[in-house]
């Protein structure tokens, strides 16, 4: 130990630069503690937060998926896609995941529940009825993320718009 000094009467060993470092490297957790602790408070770590929050098309857009840019590994997330007023055909909507984003979710539930599926090589398609065309439609899918890491997707509405999706899902 270099430049240990005797503490007055007393027969203890100090090294104030020792010390200092030691101090320091506290205030230094500290620091990053109080970091995690905000950015877990914002959604930075998979829980809802206002940072967490994405959505994926405009406002006005004939759809728009509302999600959790942010995740966890089976934990329980929804989905919410808004589809506008008038896009209705024939009574029914069709909404379509890409087959590689559905590949990566368990859906547990899907409200309303479709009244068929359609799979395609590429994708699924989800058919819905609906009572009043002219009205926006909400439809939210329950799902649980089965991978991790950086997903990407895509949906969409069946010969219409399409939006892409990026969520990062922690273990």
């Amino acid at each position: 130990m270099a430049n240990v000094q005797r503490g007055g009467d007393l027969e203890i060993d100090h090294d104030l630069g020792f010390q200092r470092r030691m101090w320091t490297a506290e205030r230094i957790g500290w620091l990053v503690i109080l970091l995690v602790v905000i950015g877990a408070m914002l959604g930075l770590l998979g829980s809802r937060g206002p940072v967490s929050k994405a959505f994926a098309g405009d406002r006005d857009a004939a759809l728009r998926v509302e999600y959790e840019r942010f995740g966890r590994y089976h934990a329980p997330t929804q989905l919410r896609i808004h589809v506008g007023p008038g896009i209705a055909r024939n009574g029914t909507v069709r909404i379509w995941l890409d087959s590689g984003y559905i590949q990566a979710l368990d859906i547990e539930e899907i409200v309303p529940e479709p009244d068929q599926v359609e799979v395609e090589s590429n994708r699924l398609t989800f058919v819905f009825q609906v009572s009043n065309p002219s009205e926006p439609v909400t439809i939210v899918f329950h799902v649980r993320h089965e991978g991790f890491g950086r997903q990407k997707g895509q949906t969409g509405i069946e010969n219409g718009e399409a939006v892409r999706l990026t969520q990062f899902i922690y273990p």
